[in-house]
């Protein structure tokens, strides 16, 4: 899934700039790990592969959101799909 890992390195860089204009450290912390995850191949199951999409790759990319941003809040400690 060459896509989804370019999409976990696009997510983590985004989260470490964001962090110079404010996120806090805890959150960059946490969106890069699971990130890290994405890139890595750990979280793949997350990833059905979808037929049917469009050129944009606007699923693939809400995909992605949704997969680090739950493995966030689980490294935070919090429940699962909980925010």
């Amino acid at each position: 899934l060459p896509i989804i890992r370019a999409f976990g390195y696009l997510k983590k860089a985004a989260a470490s700039v964001n962090q110079e204009f404010g996120l806090d450290s805890k959150l960059v912390v946490a969106i890069c790990q699971a990130a890290d995850e994405v890139i890595s191949g750990k979280l793949d199951e997350h990833f059905p592969l979808v037929v049917w999409q469009t050129g944009s790759g606007t699923q693939s990319n809400m995909n992605v959101n949704e997969v680090i941003a739950n493995r966030a809040i689980e490294i935070l400690g919090g429940v699962l799909g909980s925010k």
